[in-house]
């Protein structure tokens, strides 16, 4: 029944995938698009405002600055929604801007260390890099969230067989019940369990109190 359960939950979680994959490139093309033409036009007509009050120059360089700044907004949530990064570079390269950001996000009080062996090139399937990302940003963003952490070690491995293995540790509080989550926790772990599985993988964890969880 489980088996059953995490496969009728992976097609959900690609449906959802796809959803936002359209979401975002509905919103580079429309919305980003208008404000694209917004800003050409009144960066010509900044041309034409000499006479303006000071004070109005004022004000409307700042609502241009305002509306650039949407702009960027927009199409840094397109790309992420898209996961962009991750087509052009790789499952690797998005991982080290993973790193990158958690510390910027916790004002460096949470370091982030990446190990990879065997990946010397990236893997030929975008799905797997793709799922592979999802499970890491899942576990990161829980110990973000509960684990009350410094620490977070991420390793993945390529065999020459062609085996995965992938371990996400953090030095936090641990002592963490797996199977008895809250609700909230508990379809955040399912998430995972559901990518994994379609990965043809198997998924451990261990938690200790007071000395951190591995996934």
């Amino acid at each position: 029944i489980k088996q059953l359960d995490l496969k009728t939950k992976y097609a959900q979680l690609r449906g959802q995938d796809e959803a936002r994959r359209k979401m975002a490139a509905d919103m580079h093309e429309s919305l980003g698009g208008t404000l694209s033409a917004i800003i050409l036009y009144l960066s010509r007509l900044s041309k034409k405002i000499d006479y303006v009050e000071e004070k109005n120059k004022q004000r409307y360089n700042e609502a241009f600055d305002m509306l650039r700044q949407a702009h960027e907004q927009v199409r840094t949530i397109s790309k992420d929604m898209t996961n962009a990064n991750l087509v052009k570079y790789g499952l690797i390269a998005e991982l080290k801007d993973l790193a990158k950001r958690i510390e910027r996000i916790m004002d460096e009080k949470l370091k982030v260390e990446l190990h990879v062996e065997g990946l010397e090139k990236r893997i030929n399937n975008f799905r797997v890099e793709d799922d592979i990302f999802k499970v890491v940003h899942e576990i990161t963003n829980n110990v973000m969230k509960h684990a009350e952490a410094s620490k977070i070690i991420i390793h993945i491995k390529k065999t020459p067989q062609g085996q995965l293995f992938l371990t996400v540790e953090d030095n936090g509080r641990g002592g963490i019940d797996f199977s008895n989550l809250p609700e909230e926790s508990g379809i955040g772990l399912m998430n995972i369990e559901a990518r994994v599985n379609e990965l043809g993988g198997k998924i451990n964890y261990q938690s200790i109190k007071n000395e951190g969880t591995k996934v």
